[in-house]
């Protein structure tokens, strides 16, 4: 049994102040003491038996908490948490499957809270930090979206979590204030229409008559995410043995997808005929990416912005594709569950944010309606 500790306050001459102090062992048997000073001796007793309350609750760690700034806890939380995702038996066990996105959002904040005492960090300085963060314009001098800021609010919260977890803080101050909205963000609704993707696909096919070599691509990648809803990181990591040409059917790996959980979806004819026409391009490899994302290809930012532009599209984002999927085959009276299954979403709250209303929807509605009203 070890032994407990008592500590005993004094008054210091030198420094003119009340003082406690009182010692300790280590986790590796190392003497070491704590001291702090006081203005009076009722407040010393009081904070003594605070400290040593707090010490025997969760050890030297609170200690060295209370001297932490936030960069050394970030430091420490990248090194146990942010790296990228290490998988056994196709499920991940550490790491993060995006884990430069949190990088980003580490830097940012270590901008913000770096030289700040961990212990000193109060509901009110997140608030603040939020606040900031929604009127600091984005690097292309637009509106900072609320998602991208509760995203670093994530990070922030997991952060001081981690600090809990590993006795360094007492509370996360996230647990004293509610900043965080879902609620709040703005919801996309941005579809592509038939016109639209007519416009798409022939500017696509232009530019692939311009410079095959380095878009080839691009065009049979837009298909696929249109008519499997597949998203973008699960279309980059498809490889050519995914593919089953004889079944018309792709299997997405458990390993690439955001929920951990495999799913096939289907191939289309057209979808069909772009895959053949890149197979026979391709070195015929069954571990090769099908879009050779694996390579110089894995950014497609620019040529998707020459093809919105050669078509005339605005605000369309690669991933409204997906959407548009969901909208298409819901509207085509494919049950819930099963577009769900296709989609790979777990959450019914969740696909219906992908599952948008078109204008044609609306107006089939309300031609039913007048149907049902004229028998009256």
């Amino acid at each position: 049994m070890s032994k407990e500790i008592t500590g005993y306050t004094g008054f210091d001459k030198q420094a003119d102040k009340f003082f406690y102090r009182f010692q300790y062992k280590d986790e590796f048997g190392k003497r070491k003491q704590r001291r702090r000073l006081f203005d009076s001796e009722s407040k010393a007793k009081l904070e003594l038996r605070k400290a040593i309350n707090k010490h025997e609750q969760t050890g030297e760690r609170i200690h060295n908490g209370e001297r932490m700034k936030f960069y050394e806890l970030a430091e420490r939380y990248e090194k146990s948490k942010v790296f990228a995702a290490v998988y056994v038996s196709n499920r991940k066990v550490a790491g993060l499957r995006s884990y430069k996105t949190v990088e980003m959002a580490m830097n940012v904040l270590r901008e913000h809270f770096g030289a700040k005492l961990i212990k000193s960090i109060r509901p009110s300085d997140i608030e603040q930090f939020k606040t900031k963060r929604l009127n600091t314009k984005t690097k292309c001098n637009t509106e900072r979206a609320i998602s991208s800021v509760n995203r670093e609010l994530g990070v922030f919260r997991a952060t001081l979590n981690f600090a809990v977890r590993e006795s360094f803080l007492m509370a996360n101050p996230f647990s004293k204030c509610s900043v965080i909205s879902k609620a709040d963000e703005n919801i996309r609704e941005r579809i592509l229409s038939r016109k639209e993707e007519v416009s798409l696909l022939s500017a696509l096919e232009y530019r692939n008559k311009q410079n095959k070599q380095t878009i080839i691509h691009i065009k049979p990648l837009v298909i696929a995410a249109i008519d499997t809803g597949m998203r973008r990181g699960e279309l980059f990591k498809l490889l050519w043995s995914d593919i089953d040409f004889e079944n018309n059917l792709i299997y997405i790996r458990a390993t690439n997808t955001k929920t951990q959980t495999a799913r096939v979806v289907g191939i289309s004819e057209r979808l069909h005929s772009q895959l053949i026409e890149l197979w026979n391009h391709s070195e015929k490899l069954l571990e090769k990416s099908v879009f050779g994302l694996d390579s110089k290809y894995s950014n497609i930012n620019k040529a998707w912005k020459t093809a919105c532009i050669i078509a005339k599209i605005d605000d369309l984002h690669y991933h409204d594709l997906r959407h548009t999927f969901a909208t298409r085959i819901t509207e085509q009276g494919t049950p819930m569950g099963l577009a769900m299954k296709l989609t790979g979403h777990s959450q019914t709250s969740t696909f219906q944010r992908y599952n948008n209303t078109t204008n044609d929807a609306a107006r089939s509605v309300a031609k039913l309606l007048d149907n049902f009203n004229s028998q009256i």
